[in-house]
C-alpha cells in the first residue's frame, strides 16, 4: 500500500480532555497524578485526550490504518481498534509528545485561537474546550504491543470552556452564597462538580505503550474483509 500523501492529520471540533500542553508534565507515583516538571525529566511529555463523534473517529482510524499498513513489516500483527468507546457513543483517544528526545528538548505543541493567532506560551487549555488538533502518526510493533501513536503538533481553540473549581466536598444543607448580597466583601466561588486533574491517571503509560488487549481467537475466513469494512465494524461494536 502506498504511503499516505499527508503525514499530518487534522481533527476538527473534538473535545479536549485533561490537556497538559502549556508545559511538560510527568506522572508522580507518590502523588498519584501528573505534575509539572522540566522537559529533561524522565517521563516528561505534553499530552491530551480528546473525545470525537463517530464520523471523526472513522476518518482518523482510516488514516491510522493506512499509515500502519504502509509501514507494516511481515511479522507485524493486524492493527486492532485502539479507541475507547464512551457511554454516550463517542470515542476517546490520546495524543502526546515527549518533551525531549536523546537529551534534546522538543518544540512544544503550538496553541492558536480561532483566528489562527498564536496564544501566549503559558496559555492553559481547559477540559471540555472544543478544539482542532494537528497530529502525526508513528506506527509501531514491539513486545509491549502494536499500534499507532499520535504525536500532538498543534491545537486550535474554537470554544474555550470555563475552568471549573474543583471541590472535594458534596453538596449539603447550609450556607449558600447569594451574589446579590451587596454586603459581600469578595466573590466566593461556588463548589461545582468537575473533573479533578488526577481522575484520568489510570492512563499513565508512556507514548507508544497502549493498553495490552487480550487476544481473541479469530475465525478463519475464505476471504479477508476490506480494511474499510473492518474499521466500520470496530466503531459499531458495543
Amino acid at each position: 500500500m502506498a504511503e499516505p500523501q499527508n503525514p499530518q492529520f487534522t481533527l476538527k471540533n473534538v473535545t479536549a480532555l485533561y490537556p497538559r500542553i502549556n508545559r511538560p508534565y510527568r506522572y508522580d507515583a507518590g502523588e498519584r497524578r501528573s505534575v509539572p516538571c522540566d522537559a529533561l525529566d524522565d517521563g516528561a511529555d505534553y499530552s491530551m485526550k480528546f473525545k470525537m463523534d463517530k464520523k471523526t473517529a472513522k476518518g482518523l482510524l482510516d488514516w491510522m490504518s493506512e499509515t500502519y499498513e504502509a509501514k507494516r513489516k511481515s511479522n507485524w500483527p493486524d492493527l486492532e481498534n485502539p479507541f475507547e468507546k464512551a457511554e454516550d457513543g463517542t470515542f476517546i483517544y490520546k495524543a502526546s509528545l515527549k518533551a525531549a528526545y536523546n537529551g534534546e528538548k522538543t518544540k512544544k505543541p503550538g496553541q492558536f485561537d480561532a483566528k489562527a493567532r498564536a496564544l501566549p506560551a503559558d496559555f492553559e487549555l481547559t477540559t471540555g474546550s472544543v478544539v482542532n488538533i494537528a497530529v502525526t502518526a508513528i506506527p509501531y510493533s514491539a513486545r509491549i504491543g502494536n499500534g499507532v501513536s499520535l504525536r500532538l503538533r498543534a491545537v486550535q481553540v474554537i470554544d474555550l470552556a470555563s475552568k471549573a473549581e474543583y471541590s472535594p466536598f458534596e453538596a449539603q444543607d447550609g450556607f449558600e452564597f447569594d451574589p446579590s448580597n451587596t454586603f459581600a466583601d469578595e466573590t466566593v466561588k461556588r463548589p461545582a462538580p468537575s473533573l479533578s486533574l488526577d481522575e484520568d491517571e489510570g492512563d499513565t503509560v508512556a507514548e507508544a505503550e497502549p493498553t495490552k488487549r487480550e487476544s481473541k481467537p479469530k475465525a478463519k475466513a475464505d476471504k479477508k474483509p476490506a480494511l474499510a469494512d473492518v474499521v466500520d465494524g470496530w466503531l459499531d461494536e458495543d
